[in-house]
């Protein structure tokens, strides 16, 4: 899988780094315009989902709406992460900020590693798992 990333904000590596990640079915030069609206002392990068879904792309294949097949969202994780850590080692501050499937892929990855990222922001989540873990 090769990553196609839409960049703005400071080029500084050494600043945080805000990570973009569209909804199901977008793409990455839509949710970077984000970064008109955001701070522009951080780096900002959208990330495009690697899986093609109708005019856009997904982070994971579905066994139904919100409900992420735990093989492909492993794989794409696993994807993500390869591209992370070699965007921003260890120590560099990231920040996740998802949209609808991309929310859910950005809980994903926070409950996998939580300590890996800084904090993160999601609007119209799916959660990814199939039931609440609260009830």
């Amino acid at each position: 899988m090769t990553q196609v990333i839409a960049t703005a904000g400071s080029k500084d590596s050494s600043v945080p780094l805000v990570v973009l990640l569209h909804g199901r079915g977008s793409h990455e030069k839509e949710i970077i315009n984000l970064a008109d609206h955001l701070p522009a002392t951080v780096a900002y990068a959208a990330v495009r989902a690697p899986i093609a879904e109708g005019s856009g792309f997904a982070w994971f294949a579905n066994r139904g709406i919100g409900r992420p097949r735990p093989d492909s969202l492993a794989e794409t994780m696993r994807w993500f992460r390869e591209w992370l850590d070699d965007e921003a080692p260890e120590g560099r501050p990231v920040i996740l900020i998802g949209f609808s499937g991309g929310a859910a892929f950005a809980g994903g990855l926070l409950l996998a590693d939580p300590d890996r990222y800084a904090g993160s922001a999601t609007a119209s989540p799916r959660p990814p798992w199939k039931t609440s873990p609260i009830g």
